[in-house]
Formats: structure tokens, C-alpha cells, sequence
């Protein structure tokens, strides 16, 4: 990554497409100190509906992010679960996966999801000229108004990661990032055990913006578990539509990693 005017700010890793698993064994990315203060700073002083690392902690709201879908057998039971949990939940897809699965990426909306863009190809932005990502958006935008009959305002760029110029450009055509701040790391897992015990150890708070990623299994296998204690503490799952016109502030924006 570059540095000074083109440094990136964002979060944690995400990596390539389904359905193999992706990261196991490769060391763990923390955000830097830096990037982290720069997404406190811009939380603090753009409207959400531009830039949003969280919620309100003010509201029980908590928003359950989905990345790197859909996939063909991971996504489906996801979204069993969500029916049967009854939670509304916004989904990043890649352009090119739901070219391969518009079934998928119709029941999405048609069970009141959210869909946002996550690229058509999952490259990351620092490969990118400003240009070549718009255009990106731009092509995912086409593939989901062809298959849902609207597109989206909503962009998850891969890795979290984008240039100073690649928000203004991606602002400049309307489009809102949108972060995360709860990631249990479910891309670098073998099993569902270490998700769990990454929300015991940090459970969801007001505001949360949680990343999971629908072309692994493990999310499908906490959910239950991890929206129960949420709703036992007063806690609901809201789309990130609920927030948009709320201000935000400048605490606690840092994610939890």
C-alpha cells in the first residue's frame, strides 16, 4: 500500500472467491493504530449514508454483515437460518458469483435482505486505478438490476481497504461505504469453534457492525446461539437503512478485531 495522499484506510482481510476456504494458515491482519484513529475520524465527521464503521450505541440495533457470496451450498442455509431466526441481515456480494447464482441473489432480496456491492471480481483496491474501481461497482450495479430489478447504493470494498481518491470518486457517484466493527475472523477458520469463543469473549454491543463471510459455513452454525443472547439483552437486528439519517459520533468507532 501507499503512503501520505494515496494511503488506505479500512479494516480487516477478507480474500478471494468460493467455495474453498480462504486465509487458514496464514498469519492474522490487524488494522493499524493509524488506520484505525483515520476510520474514527471519518465515523466522527461524515453522515453514515457515506461512511459507516457502526452504528448508534444509543439504539439496540446491531447489523449482521455477510461478504464474498453468494455460494452455492453456504449462502442457502444462511439464509434458512435468518428465516428461522427472523433476523433481516445485508449482504456484499461479488459481481461475477452472482452472475453464477442469480437464484440465489433474487431470494436474497426477495427475503428482505439487503444486497450491496463488493466488487465484480474481488481484487483488491490497491491494484485498482480510481477509475477501474468505479467502473467495477458500476458492473456489479448492472448484474443486480438485471437480476433484482434495482441496484445498490451500498459499497464494501475487499479487505476494507480504499484510497483517499477511491472514496471520492465512489461518493462522487453516489455510492456509500460501509464498513465493520465486530470481525470474528470466520474466513481464517477450520472449524466453528474459534467463532464462538471469539463472541464470548467480546459479545455483541449496541451499534455493532458484524462481518461474517457467507461462502464459509460457520455463520449458519452460531447464529442461533449468538442472536438468542442478543435478544436477551435487549438487543435487535436492524438494516443499515435504520441508522443512515441517525448523526454520528465520535466515540467508540474503533473496530473490535
Amino acid at each position: 500500500m501507499t503512503s501520505t495522499s494515496t494511503s488506505s484506510i479500512g479494516a480487516a482481510p477478507e480474500d478471494a472467491a468460493p467455495p474453498a476456504p480462504r486465509h487458514v494458515g496464514q498469519p492474522a491482519w490487524r488494522p493499524s493504530r493509524v488506520r484505525q484513529l483515520a476510520r474514527a475520524a471519518m465515523s466522527a465527521a461524515l453522515p453514515r449514508r457515506m461512511f459507516m464503521v457502526r452504528g448508534p450505541k444509543a439504539t439496540p440495533g446491531i447489523c449482521l454483515t455477510f461478504d464474498d457470496g453468494p455460494h452455492p451450498q453456504h449462502t442457502p442455509r444462511l439464509l434458512d437460518v435468518l428465516r428461522e431466526v427472523k433476523v433481516p441481515a445485508t449482504f456484499f456480494v461479488i459481481g461475477k458469483h452472482a452472475e453464477r447464482y442469480p437464484e440465489i441473489v433474487r431470494r436474497i432480496a426477495a427475503e428482505g435482505h439487503v444486497i450491496g456491492h463488493h466488487t465484480y471480481s474481488h481484487t483488491r483496491a490497491s491494484e485498482m486505478k480510481n477509475s477501474e474501481l468505479l467502473q467495477e461497482v458500476r458492473r456489479t450495479d448492472r448484474v443486480l438490476s438485471e437480476i433484482t430489478g434495482k441496484g445498490s447504493r451500498l459499497f464494501r470494498p475487499p479487505w476494507g481497504k480504499l484510497r483517499a481518491g477511491q472514496f471520492c470518486r465512489l461518493w462522487s457517484a453516489g455510492y456509500g461505504v460501509m464498513l465493520w466493527s465486530a470481525d470474528p475472523k470466520d474466513c481464517n477458520c477450520k472449524a466453528v469453534g474459534p467463532v464462538r469463543e471469539w463472541f464470548e469473549r467480546k459479545p455483541l454491543l449496541a451499534g455493532d457492525v458484524v462481518l461474517f463471510h457467507d461462502d464459509q459455513p460457520y455463520a449458519a452454525e452460531v447464529l442461533p446461539e449468538l442472536v438468542g443472547d442478543a435478544r436477551r439483552r435487549g438487543l435487535e437486528f436492524v438494516l443499515p437503512g435504520r441508522w443512515i439519517s441517525i448523526r454520528s459520533c465520535a466515540a467508540s468507532t474503533v473496530g473490535r478485531d
